[in-house]
């Protein structure tokens, strides 16, 4: 199997950008915080956040939210939802506790087991990502602004200054391309696209103002989600886009890649041709092409058909509903069935001796199964027959067995029984006697 494939330099297509903010701040009187105003203009690629639009330019959603930390304990402040104006711009508003230096970050995030501390807030990139055929996961792009003063007191506004972004987490993007006997994978869709390497791919940080660190703990596979019929595996314009933490790929160092479709399993495992470092900001272009060797082909799943029931249709037990040869089922006595290719088997649980059929084509056609060589012979003298099994011969003909609970109370050395119908179930069964 090929293991080495095009690597392309590492583009910055995700780099750390510029990002214009206008800030309004106001006194908010007597309850102890101040209200922020933050906007962050949308500009093209390379840039800032958070997908990469049909334009390629990554752009901000209405859903974003960015959080404001001071690096002291207890402060991580959400944001409110995005505002976008007609021109991509965002606004996002806040109140901080206090007057002092201040950071946004995105996305904002809170760990209720990691509180905000002097190392920073804690975040997390997801082992299961969403992103689209053609963008990374909003969720997976780790951001943290520089610093910015929020006064006690009055209004300010730094315009035409601007708040730069810096992104701190690394993308890899995985292309497909078809290289199998007559384009087995043409019109095939995915339904996820993983990626394993040696180290932790994905985890938990702490985002401060000095950047990232982490991960704190991490898993080494990280899994692209889609909606069915989303994502093209071989279209040329899309790809599997993958937010990862940054880290050094060794040189030999491998990364298994694993598609799941409604069609195939697909893998193949990746060694990279040299040491690349992923550097935050930094997006790591992976080609592939797959072939033969790589697909398996998914079984069809079994269709499962009911062909049997009898329900209750009243408070009667069901068995009450079963008659023949002027026999009427005792309730409470179904203990277990057996089944073969033309009846349902029910023993009655006790002292009685009778085994129900019930035909599988035809629910109303039920006959009692030959008990003329059943002993009463069982457990404390009472149960003569409990469970029931079908078993096949060499030749695939089915027998039905039935035993009692294999004691005899009335001997020395109890025995059991075990009831045979080799020849069918309307004939008498071999009685089998077993030494306990």
């Amino acid at each position: 199997m090929k293991k080495i494939f095009t690597f392309a330099m590492l583009v910055a297509a995700a780099a750390a950008a510029s990002v214009s903010c206008t800030k309004e701040v106001a006194e908010v009187p007597d309850n102890g915080g101040i209200k922020i105003t933050v906007t962050a203009d949308a500009v093209a690629m390379p840039s800032t956040k958070t997908e990469l639009s049909g334009e390629k330019k990554v752009v901000w959603q209405a859903t974003d939210k960015v959080g404001f930390i001071n690096g002291e304990d207890g402060v991580n402040v959400e944001s409110s939802a995005a505002s976008i104006d007609a021109n991509g711009k965002a606004t996002f508003t806040g109140t901080v506790p206090a007057a002092g230096t201040y950071y946004a970050y995105y996305p904002y995030y809170n760990d209720a087991s990691y509180a905000p501390d002097a190392e920073g807030v804690t975040v997390r990139t997801s082992k299961t990502q969403k992103p689209t055929p053609t963008s990374f996961d909003p969720a997976s792009d780790l951001l943290v602004s520089e610093d910015f003063e929020v006064a006690a007191s009055g209004s300010y506004s730094t315009d035409p200054a601007t708040i730069i972004f810096k992104r701190l987490g690394a993308f890899i993007r995985v292309k497909f391309t078809d290289g199998t006997t007559a384009g087995k994978l043409s019109g095939v869709y995915a339904n996820s696209v993983a990626i394993e390497g040696e180290n932790n791919l994905v985890g938990r940080f702490k985002i401060s103002k000095d950047g990232l660190n982490g991960p704190l703990t991490g898993y080494k596979e990280v899994t692209a989600e889609y909606d069915p019929d989303t994502y093209e595996l071989v279209n040329a314009d899309q790809a599997a886009y993958f937010g990862v933490a940054p880290q050094v790929l060794a040189n030999e160092s491998t990364l298994k890649v694993t598609v799941d479709s409604d069609e195939y399993i697909i893998e193949k495992t990746l060694t990279m041709p040299k040491a690349i470092t992923l550097a935050g900001g930094d997006l790591l272009p992976i080609n592939i092409t797959l072939t033969d060797d790589d697909i398996t082909v998914k079984p069809k799943a079994t269709k499962i058909e009911k062909v049997w029931e009898i329900l209750s249709t009243s408070s009667a037990a069901w068995t009450t509903t079963l008659s023949a040869d002027g026999v009427t089922g005792a309730a409470g006595t179904d203990f277990n069935i057996a089944v073969d290719d033309k009846y349902v088997y029910i023993p009655e649980f006790g002292s009685s001796k009778n085994i129900w059929a019930i035909s599988t084509a035809d629910k109303n056609d039920v006959k009692l199964v030959n008990n003329s060589t059943i002993e009463s012979k069982g457990f404390d003298g009472s149960i003569f027959l409990s469970c029931a099994r079908v078993v096949a011969k060499k030749d695939g003909t089915p027998v039905l067995l039935a035993s009692n609970l294999f004691q005899d109370s009335d001997r020395e050395n109890p025995t059991g029984r075990l009831y045979v119908w080799e020849n069918g179930i309307d004939t008498a069964p071999q009685a089998v006697t077993l030494q306990q």
